[in-house]
């Protein structure tokens, strides 16, 4: 009669048991983490490339209705200036815009960088909107609120109001089109090494070493109901 073997492992056999484990284990880490840190990546991209779009859409649509006068406003006319532009050669720019929306809302749109702590090393874009109560700008009529975020992440913002010669102006009579520029950093760092960015954003140069991920924005605008001269 034949006996069963009650022999177990052996002490190697247990030892390249557990080293092939943890090879096993440390290269699905491995995988894992790169898989992770790609996704974020991918992610911060689409919330650069998100927050831009919310910016310049909601920015192009106010710029394009500047100067407009309702025709059968209950005010007087517009002032001369429905274009007020804010330009800071070291910082953000800020871009104040004026028009009827309807026959008895007129309103002024506000819109700057600003920063929720001033240990923040990026800003968001702050919007605001005034309505005029016969005397004066307030938030308490048409609507009115004080600085609202609407888009994060920015790194810059620059207006250049520009005539028909594409030469600037800082009259909004003279308008004939607007150049924005924007730059907007990602909101975690991306590059695996610090990387060195230098960007031109109308009259200001930002030159940066880091591991975030940075792009620049541009577009120019028709303010079309600006009379040109």
């Amino acid at each position: 009669m034949k006996l069963k073997s009650n022999r177990g492992l052996t002490l190697v056999e247990v030892l390249i048991a557990v080293v092939v484990s943890s090879i096993v284990m440390a290269a699905m880490f491995f995988t894992y983490d790169i898989f992770q840190k790609s996704y974020k990546g991918i992610i911060d991209r689409s919330v650069v490339s998100q927050n831009s779009r919310n910016a310049f859409s909601i920015i192009i649509r106010d710029v394009r209705m500047s100067g407009y006068q309702d025709f059968n406003t209950k005010w007087s006319n517009l002032p001369s200036s429905t274009l007020i532009h804010t330009d800071s050669s070291n910082g953000p720019d800020s871009l104040e815009i004026i028009y009827d929306e309807n026959k008895n809302d007129r309103i002024k749109i506000i819109y700057k960088l600003d920063k929720e702590k001033l240990t923040d090393n990026y800003f968001f874009l702050a919007k605001a909107r005034y309505g005029w109560n016969g005397s004066g700008w307030s938030t308490t009529v048409a609507g009115g609120y004080n600085f609202e975020k609407v888009a994060d992440y920015f790194e810059d913002l620059q207006f250049s109001l520009k005539d028909s010669a594409g030469n600037k102006t800082s009259l909004s009579s003279n308008t004939k089109f607007i150049e924005i520029y924007a730059i907007l950093k990602s909101p975690n760092e991306i590059h695996k090494q610090p990387l060195a960015q230098n960007f031109t954003s109308d009259n200001r140069k930002i030159s940066v070493t880091d591991k975030y991920l940075r792009e620049d924005f541009f577009v120019s605008i028709y303010p079309r109901n600006i009379i040109k001269n």
